[in-house]
């Protein structure tokens, strides 16, 4: 083997396809980067990073063994190197070799991009390194060789590259599929190197030998469909026939001369297209299962290892809409061999007629690849389900919405492919860079769907900007003309739609939500505290420090503490509602000893300190609701009088009388502003891992002024809102009247809800779930806490008469007078509890769905009232007020009669037995 022409025979391949590998390398580093920049967590950058570095290198061996050989037809440099003085195995071995080192030095240079990126995870670059040396040596049967050795058999049989490219990696998949798949699926083991795997990969790779040894025994000048188009023998003759007067004659006739050169790449693009799905469902039916070997990353501890999801959606699903923007490929590509379009232009075709005559034939190449991806989207029908309005749609609508995300994906996707073949000669770079535009746009695409931003504005011009971009172009193209000129056109095509939609979008955002002030002076909120406050605080820090066993001097400064004013603003609130349960356990203890003053006091100074720090407003919840638990058995402890009991009654009205949610929003108003104006350290309170993924992608938005414009008035809007329904329940509160509205009723402000994007965690959606949502939950949890607030104090009542006069009363209004000033109503009807003063005559057990409402501490008994077992009723979430038809009114026993199914909206239906609303209410039970 002549040494000098080996090494000029590699640097001529590096020189036809350093394009290529360069813009792998490229995008391989740019990928890496953006994941380590904007991945939420060390484990997600880790899993990401190592998937587009053993994936993106494996694209390039397909692209280069597609180029290896047919590129040397398609460039038309086959003959000439026939004609040198080197053998077929020569240039076989420098191809191969240049293609094997080009492919080592794309992985290597992943795996020191990878090293020097440091994922995050507790490991040196070494280990990096060295785990994905490891991963890379098992899978090298799908990350590379396999792709490469087909990719090179369709090269050495074939005179296109796209056609082998295409080719490659369809057979490649299905083979993968079925030789693992079928493997693991009936011999029960998951392996990444199957033995029929091994086998046909070895016999492609001698398929791969032979041909390339004899690569230059085939006949000169082969003639085919694939040839250069309409040229040579008979050309000029054909050609003064071509264009007679008329236009559709002229058209006729160019998408007659395009179909002949286009319609075998077009039969294999909808054929691969559609080819892995056939086969798919095929294996689905043999199989009666899918296969589940595709790799997904995931950590246990400090190890990290892949593990099984079904692979149909990974070689079925994903190339079939990947690929869809290769069709695109088919109006303008095949004019790029051997340079076409010249043959056009020499005729004198009109662009026009050329454009017009080139979209005929491409979406009709698309029309018939269509079913295909129709189906495989109702395929995926149950995971799009939960993307489409939660699932809601009926099915009918659902798939015609499927059908439209999809014509509109194709449409979006084809336009892509066709702008990429006519603005890159080669077909591997117009593939790959069609392929990445398309998931661009159809990222935008999905982002405006996501904020509900009109289709017709900011979807539509996509595709007719790139139509209109290549119509432009056509004239200028026909003759090669690249003068600044004549690129104007074409750039101004799309710069102008590109422009005005990064223009009009955030405009549209911003302004979609009006300027309002957000109900209070934040600058009078922020002030410094006073004296008073900053006495109670440094008490509070005093019982923190001291919160350890004997704890009674920590008590003791909590219960001086509570009494003062506060701000709401404590370094640790959650320490302090610790403390808080603490005093409720003391408290027991003591009453248990007969200290019932003592009891009460540390009763009280707990629901203080809930009532200071409502900010955490379900903790402060909680807190009180163990109080109210506790109290009707504190009540009839021993030694118990009526005086004690009315006098604990009056002081637990005055001190909950001021309760408010008004600062919990303001407090969690201001952190929210805070954040949006560039203070990142203001939000700390998530401690689950996905919320605080959710606040790290609300920390990227942030970065775009106008997402950060839109969220302050939104967050303005919001706050201004629910303090105006807080002060609301608070003056409805105050006046015992009703303070919950089912569901039935309607939201009470919907366009709150159109402003929020919904699936996706943008910086409305930390505002939703970072505030108390909405009027529906605000109004949930005050109807909550302030049924236990009224029925405590019923109750504490009832025990008052009852150790007065020896036995309950036959009515709650007996009470009126000697025991309460007025009676306290039901806050989910307006109307009186319902009063059982000898129970029913058999028990039940009860349920609320409300999530407010916690009950970590009681035990499955505490549900179950007794037979004969006294009790007041609330309506509660489920049940719904109706006057029974035929019944009295003063009767009790069947004027709620409608069971809200679940809590959701119009699911209702007749209850079935006075048991069945009893237990579907909220009981009370007197001691």
């Amino acid at each position: 083997m002549n040494g000098t022409a080996f090494r000029r025979l590699i640097w001529k391949e590096y020189r036809l396809q350093r394009a290529l590998w360069i813009a792998m390398a490229l995008l391989n580093a740019m990928l890496l980067f953006l994941f380590h920049v904007f991945a939420l967590n060390s484990t997600e950058r880790f899993y990401w990073q190592f998937s587009i570095g053993l994936a993106l290198p494996a694209f390039y061996c397909l692209g280069c063994g597609a180029t290896l050989f047919a590129g040397e037809r398609e460039e038309g440099t086959y003959e000439f190197q026939r004609s040198l003085p080197v053998g077929a195995k020569t240039v076989f071995a420098a191809k191969f070799t240049f293609a094997f080192v080009s492919a080592a030095a794309m992985f290597a240079l992943v795996g020191l991009a990878l090293m020097f990126l440091h994922p995050g995870v507790v490991v040196n670059p070494v280990e990096i390194m060295h785990r994905y040396a490891v991963a890379l040596a098992k899978r090298m049967p799908l990350l590379g060789l396999e792709m490469l050795l087909w990719a090179t058999f369709f090269s050495l049989l074939l005179r296109r590259v796209l056609v082998a490219a295409v080719l490659g990696v369809a057979v490649a998949s299905i083979h993968f599929y079925f030789a693992r798949g079928w493997f693991s699926h009936f011999w029960g083991k998951d392996l990444w190197v199957a033995p029929e795997l091994v086998v046909l990969t070895s016999a492609v790779a001698l398929a791969d030998l032979w041909l390339g040894i004899n690569w230059f025994r085939e006949k000169r000048e082969r003639r085919g469909r694939f040839a250069q188009p309409i040229l040579g023998v008979g050309a000029s003759a054909w050609s003064d026939h071509f264009f007679r007067p008329g236009r559709l004659t002229t058209i006729s006739r160019l998408v007659w001369q395009h179909w002949r050169q286009t319609s075998r790449l077009a039969m294999i693009l909808v054929g691969a297209t559609m080819l892995p799905l056939v086969v798919i469902c095929i294996g689905r039916l043999v199989m009666l299962e899918p296969p589940t070997n595709f790799w997904q990353y995931q950590t246990n501890g400090a190890n990290y290892h892949f593990t099984s999801t079904p692979i149909s959606f990974f070689f079925g699903i994903v190339p079939a809409f990947v690929g869809v923007s290769l069709l695109g490929l088919i109006a303008f590509h095949p004019d790029q061999w051997g340079r076409g379009y010249r043959f056009l232009a020499d005729r004198g075709a009109p662009p026009k007629y050329v454009w017009l005559s080139r979209q005929l034939i491409c979406w009709a190449s698309v029309a018939a690849a269509l079913p295909a991806l129709l189906a495989a989207a109702l395929f995926l029908a149950p995971t799009v389900i939960d993307l489409i309005n939660g699932g809601e749609l009926p099915v009918a609508r659902l798939i015609a919405a499927i059908c439209i995300m999809v014509i509109g994906y194709v449409i979006l996707s084809v336009a892509a492919g066709q702008f990429c073949s006519m603005f890159f000669h080669s077909g591997i770079l117009a593939g790959l860079f069609s392929i990445i535009l398309t998931l661009v746009l159809a990222g935008w695409c999905g982002l405006m769907w996501l904020w509900q931003v009109s289709w017709l504005w900011s979807m539509l011009p996509i595709p007719l900007a790139l139509l209109l971009a290549t119509r432009l172009r056509t004239r200028d193209w026909l003759v090669e003309r690249n003068t600044p000129r004549a690129w104007l056109r074409p750039i101004l095509a799309l710069t102008i739609p590109t422009v005005a939609l990064l223009t009009a979008v955030p405009l549209y955002r911003v302004y979609q939500i009006p300027l309002v002030d957000p109900g209070f002076s934040p600058e009078e909120f922020a002030r410094e505290m006073t004296p008073e406050e900053r006495t109670t605080l440094e008490q509070y820090e005093q019982a923190l420090q001291k919160y350890k066993i004997p704890r009674e001097e920590a008590f003791a400064l909590a219960i001086k503490a509570s009494r003062g004013k506060s701000s709401g603003k404590l370094p640790n609130p959650r320490a302090l509602f610790c403390i808080a349960r603490s005093l409720i356990d003391s408290a027991r203890k003591l009453e248990r000893e007969g200290k019932l003053d003592e009891a009460l006091e540390r009763y009280f100074a707990a629901i203080r300190i809930a009532g200071q720090f409502r900010w955490y407003y379900l903790s402060a919840n909680n807190i009180e609701r163990l109080v109210y638990d506790q109290l009707p058995t504190w009540a009839i402890r021993p030694g118990q009088t009526p005086e004690r009991i009315l006098a604990a009654q009056r002081q637990l009205e005055q001190i909950t009388k001021n309760f408010s949610i008004r600062n919990a929003i303001i407090l969690r108003h201001m952190p929210l502003r805070r954040f949006l104006e560039g203070n990142l350290n203001t939000i700390d309170l998530f401690d689950d891992p996905a919320e605080e993924r959710r606040l790290q992608l609300a920390t990227y938005w942030r970065c775009l002024p106008w997402e950060r414009a839109r969220s302050l008035r939104l967050l303005n809007s919001w706050t201004r809102g629910l303090l105006a329904f807080s002060a609301d329940l608070d003056r409805e509160a105050a006046s015992d009247n009703r303070l919950w509205r089912h569901n039935v009723f309607g939201p009470r402000r919907p366009q709150y809800r159109s402003w929020i994007t919904a699936n996706f965690f943008t910086l409305e959606n930390l505002i939703q779930d970072y505030l108390l949502c909405d009027d529906n939950e605000v109004m949930s949890q005050r109807a909550a806490i302030e049924t236990q607030r009224r029925a405590v104090r019923i109750i504490l009542a009832l025990e008052a008469w009852k150790l007065q006069h020896g036995s309950l009363p036959k009515t709650l209004d007996e009470l009126v007078g000697p025991c309460l000033d007025r009676l306290p109503t039901d806050p989910y009807t307006g109307e009186p509890f319902l009063y059982f003063p000898d129970g029913l005559q058999t028990s039940f057990t009860w349920c609320q769905e409300n999530k407010y409402l916690v009950y970590e501490s009681r035990l499955p008994s505490d549900f179950e009232i007794t037979a004969h077992k006294p009790f007041i009723w609330s309506a509660g979430t489920k049940v719904l007020p109706l006057e029974y038809p035929g019944v009295e009114k003063e009767s009790n026993l069947y004027r709620y009669a409608i069971i809200i199914a679940s809590g959701e909206q119009d699911a209702y239906y007749r209850a079935a037995s006075e048991y069945e609303i009893w237990a579907s209410g909220w009981p009370f039970p007197i001691p």
